[in-house]
């Protein structure tokens, strides 16, 4: 090992005023509502009715919800008879060869035609059907749970880890902190109030009885925390996400609204709060050089007797 000489040496280091370790607890309330799936189906299909004076149901929709539609019923040239068109049981239009009719209903559940001639069993009319059909989906399950996690502002789930995650930053002027003077332990120290903005995502997931997502909501929370620091002139504020909790509860709407519920977030966040200043510090010190290694291989000369 080689030693030269003691001299000075200039090391740039981080320098901590204070660090302390922070959680706030920030409560979000927001109303959620339980909006149902719309959905579009275009229908074409052919008819051949008989010519006996009964009712024939060509289009039945009674299983669906709140279907509006929008059809035309075309009757063939070859067909001689008259043929009436109800819809929901109630007569809307004549037709015979050649003609047809469109109307849009709300609440559409069924369409039938009816050939009025009863003179021959044998008699048949076609034609054709076009239906352009919106309806809401069937209910959906009874909401069950509700959970909530850290996420970005599209609801994609982040890490504590992920810089972007949590903004935490001081939104004071680190030129003009305040001073504050406080008794700690019958010891007066003068510290300086910092005002930190801490911001982000959550996104919360209502779940019926089989885990399926009934609902989900993406919300931003922001939140300033003033803090006593020992930050004097030319200190910075670094911030260090620890520990993230999202807790959700839902309740009953208060005005009873149908497919509203009110939801309450309660976030905890735990940060590591520490405030440092870049500063160069000169030490004395020497300059060392590894030195040589040792060769266990080299044998070992032992003396004769």
């Amino acid at each position: 090992m080689s030693i030269e000489l003691e001299n000075n040496h200039c090391l740039a280091v981080n320098k901590v005023f204070d660090w302390v370790h922070a959680r706030k607890d920030i409560t979000l309330k927001e109303t959620i509502e339980l909006k149902k799936d719309l959905f579009n189906s275009n229908l074409c299909f052919p008819f051949n009715i008989k010519c006996n004076g009964k009712p024939t149901t060509v289009w039945n929709g009674q299983t669906l919800k709140r279907a509006i539609g929008t059809f035309a019923v075309t009757v063939d040239e070859s067909c001689h008879e008259v043929i009436e068109v109800i819809l929901n049981g109630e007569v809307l239009s004549t037709l015979t060869g050649g003609q047809s009719f469109s109307a849009t209903m709300d609440d559409l559940t069924h369409i039938e035609l009816k050939c009025l001639s009863n003179s021959d069993e044998k008699t048949f009319c076609s034609g054709t059907v076009e239906i352009q059909l919106h309806y809401l989906s069937k209910e959906k399950g009874k909401s069950e749970r509700i959970v909530c996690f850290l996420s970005d502002h599209k609801g994609n789930p982040l890490s504590i880890e992920d810089p972007h995650a949590i903004i935490c930053e001081e939104v004071t002027d680190p030129n003009c902190r305040e001073e504050v003077t406080i008794v700690d332990h019958k010891e007066v120290r003068k510290l300086n109030e910092v005002d930190i903005l801490k911001k982000g995502f959550i996104t919360v997931h209502i779940l019926d009885e089989r885990k399926k997502v009934n609902a989900t909501c993406t919300l931003p929370f922001t939140e300033i925390e003033t803090l006593l620091l020992c930050a004097p002139h030319g200190t910075r504020i670094k911030c260090k996400t620890t520990d993230f909790t999202c807790r959700a509860y839902m309740f009953p709407h208060e005005f009873g609204k149908k497919n509203c519920i009110n939801i309450i977030v309660q976030i905890g966040i735990c940060q590591q709060i520490t405030v440092i200043k870049r500063e160069t510090f000169e030490l004395a010190g020497t300059l060392l050089e590894p030195r040589e290694d040792i060769d266990l291989s080299v044998c070992q000369i032992k003396n004769s007797p």
